[in-house]
């Protein structure tokens, strides 16, 4: 079976080697500035630390690759490109959908605003394919993959593998979703089982194609990419003031960063999900040709404009989902502390003091005892210790106070089973309302004083 991974690549754009070079020299001084200031706590640093080391992550790969081999995604094809930003976006929106039910994870200390917690859900997931496959260009750059083969034979093409795989897909969506508990680990599949089937019927690039075909280059590449974009992923979020936490079933203890350790195994498979999704994008012509190497197609610029609209007007409903329930807690606000007087916020914002970040830092090194009495000091000092706790924010300290849980000490004693019984027959507080999985975070972070307050 012929595939277009067999047909002549078009002949590559000139080389942009000035840019290139400017891309790897200027994508590290942003991400060390974005270390420097994540450490000292300097906005917009500190709350955004991840979009800013992912994308100077992806720049500087992109920069590095046309520079070894004189192309790479965005140099050599910025359509395409730019192109899967928007998709990159939805695809991983997807599966936030899909975490209403499985409840594996959700967010903490975003930013206030609703209007940046948009713009920064939209410009952080829109990071996921381009990481990815610039990682995978830079090992084939390497040669990682390349004159490998595998038995073509077994991996030959039919009908009756394609019904197979397709039934294969819907069990694997349908699966997690009936029984999130135990089922969990499939839907880091499904998408792929469900559309390789579809490549394959029309004869387009995949990576069953490149099986088929005898090369497994592609997979191994996307496999180890997988591993290395999920080390980069969780290390910077594990730094981050906006970061996701893990309550994945059976595994809530052993982590490494937030990511209980098996979890690791998850991202090997995200990447062959990843390259799936994106040859579909292309196969159905929503998208331009964005893998270097492979034959330009044309795609009329007016229906790819029309697809990428509807592809973000589509995130919109499901990134107001997400920042309604999977969004746990936002930085903490001055008239979110309950031990404030609305005259204490006033004086605290005539003092150059705005919100719990920057009351936090001034509690460390207080010099300004005029402007709140002792017994104030003590009250909101308790109050943000809590709130940064597990960085459960003014919500879970709203939930926990409406039951007599004032202090990380008092969170400390608690069995997580009765608090959580005790917070859904008698609390009250901000939606949503606290999970299980949740409140056993809070209380082993209040144990072993792991989430200190980084004001």
């Amino acid at each position: 079976m012929e595939h277009p991974a067999t047909v002549p690549a078009s002949p590559p754009p000139p080389p942009r080697r000035a840019l290139a070079r400017l891309l790897v020299l200027l994508a590290p001084v942003v991400f060390a500035c974005a270390a420097a200031g994540l450490y000292l706590r300097v906005e917009p640093f500190a709350s955004w630390f991840f979009v800013f080391a992912w994308w100077s992550y992806i720049l500087f790969l992109d920069g590095w690759n046309h520079l070894r081999s004189g192309h790479s995604l965005l140099l050599s094809r910025p359509r395409g490109f730019l192109c899967l930003l928007p998709w990159s976006t939805a695809f991983w929106l997807f599966f936030e959908l899909c975490n209403l039910r499985l409840e594996n994870w959700y967010y903490v200390g975003l930013p206030a605003s609703a209007a940046s917690r948009y713009v920064g859900i939209f410009v952080s997931f829109a990071t996921v394919l381009p990481g990815t496959f610039e990682t995978a260009e830079l090992l084939r750059s390497f040669g990682v993959g390349e004159g490998r083969t595998c038995n073509a034979h077994t991996f030959r093409v039919t009908d009756a593998r394609r019904r197979a795989l397709t039934a294969l897909g819907w069990l694997f969506l349908a699966l997690p979703l009936v029984f999130p508990r135990y089922a969990f680990p499939l839907i880091w599949g499904a998408t792929a089982l469900l559309l390789e089937p579809w490549l394959a019927k029309r004869n387009e690039t995949s990576l069953w194609s490149h099986l088929a075909n005898g090369r497994p280059g592609t997979l191994l590449r996307l496999l180890a990419a997988g591993a290395i974009c999920g080390l980069c992923w969780e290390s910077w979020n594990f730094w981050a003031n906006a970061k996701w936490i893990y309550t994945v079933p059976f595994f809530e203890e052993l982590k490494l960063f937030e990511m209980p350790l098996l979890g690791f195994l998850g991202f090997p498979a995200f990447a062959l999900e990843c390259y799936t999704f994106s040859r579909a994008l292309v196969a159905a012509g929503l998208c331009p040709e964005w893998e270097p190497g492979l034959a330009r197609r044309v795609v009329p610029r007016r229906r790819q404009l029309t697809w990428t609209a509807v592809a973000v007007l589509a995130c919109l409903p499901a990134v107001w989902i997400v920042d309604r329930v999977i969004v746990r807690s936002t930085a903490v606000q001055l008239e979110e502390l309950r031990g404030l007087a609305p005259a204490d916020t006033d004086a605290l914002r005539a003092a150059g003091i705005r919100d719990g970040h920057a009351l936090g830092l001034a509690l460390e090194n207080w010099d300004r005892g005029e402007l709140l009495t002792a017994e104030t000091l003590a009250t909101v000092a308790q109050e943000l210790e809590l709130a940064h706790t597990a960085r459960m924010g003014a919500r879970g300290v709203a939930w926990l106070t409406s039951i007599g849980v004032d202090g990380i000490d008092e969170l400390e004693l608690q069995t997580p089973h009765r608090l959580v019984g005790q917070l859904l027959m008698e609390g009250e507080g901000p939606a949503p309302e606290p999970t299980p999985a949740e409140v056993r975070y809070w209380v082993r972070a209040a144990g072993r004083r792991g989430d200190t307050p980084s004001w």
